[in-house]
């Protein structure tokens, strides 16, 4: 039997994976990306493992965001989505 805690636990991931659209990890480990869902969403950039919230990229959807990728282009990485 799953305790009250573990359940929570759970619970409280379906509901962050509900308002999430897209995750990506950058190639260096040191940021990743996460996609809101709903009207006009943003994509909040975390430092990682510090979790501290870096950049919040805006405007680039209207609903949600179906792909998202790093691409390492010489002199600097960029990121699409």
């Amino acid at each position: 039997m799953l305790s009250v805690c573990v359940v929570f636990m759970l619970k409280l991931m379906r509901m962050v994976m509900m308002m999430l659209s897209f995750v990506e990890v950058h190639p260096s480990h040191q940021y990743f990306v996460a996609a809101e869902c709903g009207t006009n969403p943003d994509i909040n950039v975390f430092e990682y493992p510090s979790l501290k919230l870096y950049r919040i990229l805006r405007g680039g959807a209207e609903r949600t965001y179906v792909n998202m990728d790093f691409r390492q282009v010489q002199p600097s990485d960029v990121f699409v989505s």
